[in-house]
């Protein structure tokens, strides 16, 4: 089972960690159950923060660690939330999970950042001389930041799997190919349905129109 952490840090987006984590927490679950098969999870989902300590989401919604970062002992893939609009890159803790997540990249973990997350991931240098991408509203900042990365704000997803690629895209690829199958085959027998409605109704009418 592949370990997932996702860093938590005070003011991000909710959304940015609950939804990343209920994705992964899914794969090998939902879908099984849902065509009759055992559920076999296929990751581990952690969130972490600097110092093991709650912090309050931007909507201010509280948000409890599992562990603080520097407990964590395997993992690998670490996931930066969006941090918002407003963020200290100067700060003591952000210094710290830069230098945290440096350490875990030189280990073999796969880094990955949503929307604003994207200034404390490059902040690394692991994206001098690659193309990433932020929120549109942040581009201005990030270029001016960060020179040597290679913004496209016109890609909503940007980089290289490499260890999870096995573990989660080709299974979620034949998920999908099966899901579109059996979508494919319920809109064919329901469209012969709604066919053969429309007829009767036509008829009906038709015959109305005679009468």
């Amino acid at each position: 089972m592949k370990k997932v952490v996702i860093l938590a840090t005070e003011g991000c987006v909710l959304s940015t960690i609950a939804s990343p984590m209920d994705m992964f927490l899914q794969a090998g679950v939902m879908w099984n159950v849902t065509m009759g098969k055992r559920p076999d999870p296929a990751f581990e989902v952690k969130i972490v923060t600097t110092d093991g300590q709650p912090i309050m989401a931007l909507n201010q919604f509280p948000i409890v660690p599992a562990c603080a970062m520097h407990d964590i002992q395997d993992v690998d893939l670490i996931i930066i939330p969006s941090q918002g609009f407003v963020f200290d890159l100067q700060s003591e803790a952000h210094i710290a999970r830069v230098d945290w997540l440096a350490e875990w990249s030189k280990n073999g973990a796969d880094l990955a950042s949503v929307c604003t997350g994207a200034f404390t991931l490059a902040a690394t240098g692991l994206l001098d001389g690659k193309s990433a991408t932020t929120h549109w509203g942040m581009a201005r900042q990030f270029k001016k930041t960060y020179p040597e990365v290679k913004l496209r704000t016109d890609l909503a997803l940007c980089g290289t799997w490499t260890q999870l690629r096995d573990a989660a895209v080709r299974p979620v690829e034949a998920a999908f190919r099966a899901w579109r199958s059996n979508l494919q085959q319920f809109h064919e027998g329901n469209s012969l349905i709604v066919l053969k409605r429309m007829a009767c109704k036509f008829r009906t009418n038709k015959l109305r129109r005679m009468a």
